[in-house]
Protein backbone atom coordinates (compact mmCIF):
# COMPACT_ATOMS: atom_id res chain seq x y z
CA UNK A 1 0.00 0.00 0.00
CA UNK A 2 3.17 2.30 0.44
CA UNK A 3 4.28 1.51 -2.44
CA UNK A 4 1.16 2.64 -4.33
CA UNK A 5 0.61 6.16 -2.38
CA UNK A 6 4.53 6.51 -3.32
CA UNK A 7 3.87 6.00 -7.08
CA UNK A 8 0.77 7.79 -7.11
CA UNK A 9 2.54 10.93 -5.27
CA UNK A 10 5.40 11.04 -7.61
CA UNK A 11 3.22 10.66 -10.54
CA UNK A 12 1.00 13.82 -9.40
CA UNK A 13 4.61 15.95 -8.44
CA UNK A 14 5.92 14.77 -12.14
CA UNK A 15 2.85 16.34 -13.91
CA UNK A 16 3.12 19.35 -11.57
CA UNK A 17 6.49 19.98 -12.76
CA UNK A 18 5.68 19.49 -16.37
CA UNK A 19 3.54 22.32 -15.83
CA UNK A 20 5.82 24.78 -14.34
CA UNK A 21 8.25 24.42 -17.14
CA UNK A 22 8.03 26.22 -20.35
CA UNK A 23 10.32 25.74 -23.58
CA UNK A 24 11.51 29.14 -24.93
CA UNK A 25 11.95 29.35 -28.36
CA UNK A 26 15.06 31.01 -29.43
CA UNK A 27 16.32 33.08 -32.21
CA UNK A 28 19.01 32.28 -34.47
CA UNK A 29 21.99 34.16 -34.52
CA UNK A 30 22.90 36.46 -37.58
CA UNK A 31 25.82 35.54 -39.25
CA UNK A 32 27.46 38.54 -41.26
CA UNK A 33 29.75 38.56 -44.15
CA UNK A 34 32.81 40.88 -44.07
CA UNK A 35 32.43 44.00 -46.57
CA UNK A 36 35.61 45.54 -45.47
CA UNK A 37 37.98 46.51 -42.60
CA UNK A 38 40.65 49.15 -41.70
CA UNK A 39 43.15 48.03 -39.07
CA UNK A 40 45.82 49.93 -37.57
CA UNK A 41 48.42 47.93 -35.96
CA UNK A 42 46.29 45.06 -35.70
CA UNK A 43 43.65 46.58 -33.96
CA UNK A 44 40.00 46.84 -36.18
CA UNK A 45 39.16 50.49 -36.52
CA UNK A 46 36.05 49.93 -38.42
CA UNK A 47 34.41 46.92 -39.92
CA UNK A 48 31.72 46.98 -41.96
CA UNK A 49 29.58 43.72 -42.21
CA UNK A 50 26.27 42.57 -44.63
CA UNK A 51 24.03 39.55 -43.60
CA UNK A 52 21.16 39.34 -46.15
CA UNK A 53 19.52 42.56 -46.47
CA UNK A 54 21.03 44.15 -42.51
CA UNK A 55 24.32 46.17 -43.27
CA UNK A 56 26.67 46.73 -39.84
CA UNK A 57 29.28 48.96 -38.81
CA UNK A 58 31.89 48.39 -35.80
CA UNK A 59 33.99 50.91 -34.83
CA UNK A 60 36.56 51.82 -32.30
CA UNK A 61 35.57 54.71 -30.20
CA UNK A 62 37.90 57.10 -30.46
CA UNK A 63 37.27 58.80 -26.79
CA UNK A 64 38.92 55.94 -25.26
CA UNK A 65 42.50 55.68 -26.61
CA UNK A 66 44.12 53.17 -25.53
CA UNK A 67 40.80 51.05 -24.34
CA UNK A 68 39.41 48.82 -27.34
CA UNK A 69 35.78 49.99 -26.60
CA UNK A 70 33.71 49.47 -30.10
CA UNK A 71 30.45 51.78 -31.09
CA UNK A 72 27.76 50.19 -33.37
CA UNK A 73 25.43 50.46 -35.36
CA UNK A 74 23.29 48.94 -38.30
CA UNK A 75 20.22 49.55 -41.23
CA UNK A 76 18.85 47.90 -43.64
CA UNK A 77 19.70 48.03 -47.48
CA UNK A 78 16.25 49.53 -48.52
CA UNK A 79 16.66 51.48 -51.55
CA UNK A 80 20.39 51.15 -52.18
CA UNK A 81 20.79 52.67 -48.90
CA UNK A 82 24.46 51.13 -48.33
CA UNK A 83 25.67 52.97 -51.97
CA UNK A 84 23.91 56.04 -50.88
CA UNK A 85 25.86 56.39 -48.01
CA UNK A 86 29.59 55.30 -49.75
CA UNK A 87 28.97 58.16 -52.11
CA UNK A 88 27.82 60.84 -49.63
CA UNK A 89 30.60 60.44 -47.68
CA UNK A 90 32.30 60.54 -50.92
CA UNK A 91 31.15 63.85 -52.02
CA UNK A 92 32.46 65.27 -48.71
CA UNK A 93 35.80 64.19 -49.73
CA UNK A 94 35.71 66.70 -52.95
CA UNK A 95 34.14 69.40 -51.81
CA UNK A 96 34.52 69.12 -47.70
CA UNK A 97 31.81 70.30 -46.22
CA UNK A 98 32.04 72.98 -42.95
CA UNK A 99 29.03 71.51 -41.22
CA UNK A 100 28.14 68.11 -40.28
CA UNK A 101 26.32 65.88 -42.74
CA UNK A 102 23.29 64.57 -40.93
CA UNK A 103 22.10 61.13 -41.45
CA UNK A 104 19.19 59.57 -39.81
CA UNK A 105 19.37 56.02 -39.09
CA UNK A 106 16.43 54.19 -37.61
CA UNK A 107 18.23 53.23 -34.22
CA UNK A 108 20.25 56.62 -34.09
CA UNK A 109 21.73 59.61 -35.93
CA UNK A 110 25.11 59.61 -37.69
CA UNK A 111 26.22 63.12 -38.28
CA UNK A 112 29.47 63.20 -41.22
CA UNK A 113 32.33 65.57 -40.52
CA UNK A 114 34.96 66.30 -42.68
CA UNK A 115 38.40 68.48 -42.17
CA UNK A 116 41.71 69.38 -43.87
CA UNK A 117 45.36 68.81 -42.74
CA UNK A 118 48.30 69.40 -44.82
CA UNK A 119 46.02 69.52 -47.39
CA UNK A 120 44.57 66.26 -47.27
CA UNK A 121 40.70 65.53 -46.66
CA UNK A 122 40.07 63.42 -43.41
CA UNK A 123 36.73 62.05 -42.55
CA UNK A 124 35.44 61.11 -39.11
CA UNK A 125 31.98 60.65 -37.72
CA UNK A 126 29.75 61.08 -34.73
CA UNK A 127 26.88 57.79 -33.74
CA UNK A 128 24.29 59.04 -31.12
CA UNK A 129 21.77 56.25 -30.14
CA UNK A 130 18.24 57.60 -30.35
CA UNK A 131 17.54 56.32 -26.36
CA UNK A 132 20.62 57.18 -25.31
CA UNK A 133 21.28 60.75 -26.94
CA UNK A 134 23.77 61.48 -24.19
CA UNK A 135 26.07 58.69 -25.23
CA UNK A 136 27.89 59.61 -28.59
CA UNK A 137 30.32 57.45 -29.98
CA UNK A 138 33.20 58.81 -32.04
CA UNK A 139 34.98 57.06 -35.04
CA UNK A 140 39.12 57.55 -35.81
CA UNK A 141 39.99 59.58 -38.74
CA UNK A 142 39.71 57.70 -42.29
CA UNK A 143 40.77 58.94 -45.69
CA UNK A 144 39.29 58.48 -48.98
CA UNK A 145 41.51 55.55 -50.02
CA UNK A 146 40.58 53.40 -46.29
CA UNK A 147 36.79 54.75 -47.10
CA UNK A 148 36.81 52.44 -50.57
CA UNK A 149 38.02 50.08 -49.01
CA UNK A 150 35.97 49.93 -46.13
CA UNK A 151 32.77 49.89 -48.62
CA UNK A 152 34.39 47.39 -50.83
CA UNK A 153 34.32 49.64 -53.99
CA UNK A 154 37.57 49.96 -55.87
CA UNK A 155 36.31 51.49 -58.74
CA UNK A 156 34.48 54.80 -58.43
CA UNK A 157 31.35 54.51 -60.87
CA UNK A 158 29.24 57.71 -61.54
CA UNK A 159 26.14 57.51 -58.82
CA UNK A 160 23.07 56.50 -61.45
CA UNK A 161 25.14 53.60 -62.46
CA UNK A 162 26.03 52.42 -58.96
CA UNK A 163 22.03 52.56 -57.98
CA UNK A 164 21.16 50.14 -60.81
Amino acid sequence: MRGLWFMVCMLLLSNGLQGQLKLVKTTQHEFYDEVGTIEEYGVVDIKCERSNNTIKFTFKDSRFGEANEYGSFSFFDVDSAFVKLYYTILDGFHYTPIDPIIVELPEGRLDLYYNTEYNKPRFWFAYTENDLPDNVYTSEYFTREQIIALFNMHKEQDYATALR
